[in-house]
């Protein structure tokens, strides 16, 4: 995969007995991305997450392993809400940009995202 795409990832929250946040799809402009093959490189608990925060350390992960600049995460509900506005390929990825929440890549933008600078504090 070229180094300089971001990456885009659909979520959708669960209720019930896997109460959390599951990823649907994973994919930059070149494609699908098989998340499931990640989950298990990252041994995550079949793809749930119990809340945003580990869903946005998996994506941070997922976008340093690839090299991505950074990666988009973005709810069903806001997918759903906004995918009528999308009349083309280049639109629907516009679309991820803007109403997507950006995790940029500090190794590839050298900058920190607000989750990036929390996930540090935790580890040191």
């Amino acid at each position: 995969m070229k180094s300089n795409l971001s990456l885009n990832l659909l979520y959708s929250f669960e209720p019930g007995a896997n109460t959390g946040y599951k990823i649907l799809y994973l994919f930059s402009e070149l494609g699908f991305i098989d998340h499931h093959a990640l989950l298990k490189k990252y041994e995550t608990q079949d793809g749930h997450f119990a809340d945003l925060d580990l869903l946005a350390r998996f994506a941070l992960e997922v976008c340093i392993d690839y090299h991505a600049p950074e990666i988009f995460l973005l709810s069903t509900q806001d997918y759903n809400q906004n995918i009528v506005a999308a009349k083309d390929a280049r639109a629907f990825r516009e679309f991820f940009r803007r109403y997507g929440e950006c995790i940029p890549n500090p190794e590839v933008t050298g900058r920190k995202s607000v989750l990036g600078r929390l996930f540090n504090r935790e580890n040191k």
